[in-house]
């Protein structure tokens, strides 16, 4: 990943995450370097089953197994005192209890700098639920922002994907600032936020608005899915800047419509109905 010394190799980090989300936030950090150190409950963490890809993130960590999480911080507490990181929450599974008292273990390590992944956090989310991605994406409403009558799961994990980043950056702004102060803190994302990261393309204004900031693919819009010869499918996106025009000369056809005046990327006209958005 870099060349020379990695800029965490001085860094100790302790991982009692579980999901997707912590798991992807300490590989990035082992990636640059850090030492991680992971918790995990004798029974097995079940994740291992849910992510095909859980076993790699997990690898090149050292990882231990406890009965419980209690005892997993008395063991762990000379590592704890000694790193300059801990991750902990992430996504809830059931009989599987791996949750920390945050707050207390600021106040024990008040060096430390903590990345906590909840469901929900502050607002919005209802913290009886369980931190999980489907129940996130259908409490944000990012289900609904596919079709207009019914709702549509995203293909990926959109909440541990966004909660990875946010608390990625929030991370290492607290250990820029205890640069400085030399005192840990708190830094706090979840599911919920990590969803709303995903819908910020959908939901911006612009101050000044001109026809491509205004032009939005309708939820009823067919998708150009074609299947080939081979029986294989294609999925063509017009969103680069005169891709309209690059995909008739690639398929060798005329413009059938060399008069529509089209926005800078190609995209077609919103005057149609929204099912025969593609028309043309």
């Amino acid at each position: 990943m870099f060349e020379g010394e990695k800029p965490l190799s001085d860094c100790q980090v302790v991982d009692l995450g579980t999901g997707l989300a912590g798991a992807l936030s300490c590989r990035f950090l082992l990636e640059m370097g850090a030492l991680v150190h992971r918790a995990e409950g004798n029974a097995g963490d079940p994740f291992y089953d849910l992510y095909a890809a859980y076993k790699y993130w997990q690898s090149g960590k050292h990882i231990d197994l406890y009965s419980d999480i209690d005892s997993a911080l008395r063991a762990l507490d000379y590592k704890l005192r000694h790193a300059s990181i801990c991750l902990v929450g992430g996504e809830d599974f059931a009989g599987y209890d791996w949750s920390v008292d945050t707050d207390a273990l600021a106040r024990t390590y008040p060096h430390l700098v903590i990345l906590e992944i909840s469901g929900g956090g502050a607002g919005g989310y209802d913290s009886s639920l369980p931190a999980n991605d489907l129940l996130v994406q259908a409490r944000t409403g990012l289900v609904f922002e596919q079709s207009e009558d019914r709702p549509a799961v995203w293909a990926f994990p959109a909440g541990g994907y966004g909660a990875a980043l946010q608390g990625l950056t929030g991370l290492f702004a607290a250990l820029c600032e205890r640069e400085t102060s030399g005192r840990g803190q708190i830094v706090r994302t979840s599911l919920f936020e990590g969803v709303l990261a995903w819908l910020s393309h959908d939901w911006f204004r612009f101050e000044t608005q001109n026809k491509v900031s205004s032009d939005v693919t309708p939820k009823a819009a067919r998708p150009l899915i074609f299947k080939c010869a081979d029986n294989r499918f294609i999925h063509i996106i017009l969103a680069s800047t005169d891709s309209r025009k690059i995909l008739f000369t690639l398929l060798g056809v005329e413009n059938p419509e060399p008069s529509l005046e089209d926005d800078p990327r190609g995209m077609p006209s919103n005057t149609r109905p929204a099912r025969y958005y593609y028309e043309n």
